[in-house]
């Protein structure tokens, strides 16, 4: 089929909702990002600037979340023109979509590590979440590009740092040169929206925050309870998100590394980077700049 005669969407199914955009391959870009919240998870990260916003709550298993998504993109359209790019860590979301699209005569492609251009050197390769290894490949993407504030040049090999910062932050080191790239693991840790929940959820006395990401500049002595909640939750969260990038480029320097960007995305991505030094770059969206990069490479075989 014609590069330009399909209609293509990246899908990513998190654990607290799901983002989708309409991708141009080719191009290497992906359009306006939508997103879909789950009721069972309901808190995700804010950011006001951001083009992505909750549109509507649904149980990931229900098909109500594919009849809104089918409407809102058209996916019933022409479908047997239209190719979805599938990353997900959610089988019951997934099994929905499984249905519409062999219904609608969809073509679907679900990604696991083994179809990525990306070695993963970690215990249990097949046990590290596709979202992780495709913000690897878009962010290692970026760095070879020497897109990443404070590049001179093209780098023609090193290590970066790529971040998300959601629910969930994930830190993690990667490894390329000009030809390959290498995904050696890193960390997860709770956001600031699941700390919040698990502190309202852990002690009877402090009060439920929901739906409350990284808010501004952080300001402490919090003075009221669930500003300091807030306070202990940025604080803990911008702490260790330094701390592991630190530890990465300490550790990187004494092998003679000088140069490790950091690539950020997520809700709380361009307030979080703003505690980091230099360099850093934000992304809008480094998973389905991922899925997409991945979409260049299956359309091209």
């Amino acid at each position: 089929m014609a590069p330009d005669s399909t209609t293509c969407f990246a899908i990513d199914i998190g654990n607290s909702g799901l983002r989708v955009a309409e991708i141009a391959p080719e191009s290497e870009c992906f359009g306006k990002r939508h997103r879909i919240s789950w009721f069972q998870d309901a808190f995700s990260t804010s950011d006001a600037t951001s083009p992505e916003h909750a549109e509507a709550m649904f149980q990931p298993g229900s098909t109500g979340w594919l009849d809104y998504l089918g409407s809102t993109l058209r996916l019933d359209e022409s479908a047997s023109s239209t190719t979805i790019f599938l990353a997900s860590v959610r089988r019951d979301a997934t099994q929905v979509l499984k249905e519409f699209c062999r219904e609608h005569a969809i073509a679907l492609i679900v990604l696991d590590h083994s179809m990525l251009q990306i070695d993963v050197d970690v215990d249990r390769p097949e046990q590290v979440g596709i979202d992780r290894l495709l913000a690897a490949t878009a962010a290692h993407c970026l760095a070879r590009l020497g897109f990443t504030a404070g590049a001179k040049e093209k780098p023609k090999g090193g290590y970066c740092i790529a971040v998300q910062a959601g629910s969930a932050v994930t830190v993690d080191l990667v490894r390329f040169n000009a030809d390959t790239a290498q995904f050696q693991g890193g960390a997860i840790m709770p956001g600031i929206p699941m700390m919040l929940k698990m502190l309202g959820q852990g002690a009877d006395q402090l009060p439920q925050i929901q739906s409350a990401g990284l808010v501004g500049k952080l300001t402490a002595p919090g003075k009221n309870t669930e500003a300091a909640m807030r306070a202990g939750a940025c604080a803990a969260v911008a702490g260790g998100l330094k701390e592991l990038v630190s530890k990465y480029r300490q550790d990187l320097a004494a092998e003679g590394e000088q140069f490790v960007p950091v690539i950020i995305s997520g809700g709380d991505g361009r307030l979080l980077s703003t505690h980091l030094s230099e360099p850093v770059q934000t992304h809008p969206d480094l998973v389905l700049q991922g899925l997409v990069l991945f979409a260049k490479d299956y359309r091209a075989k």
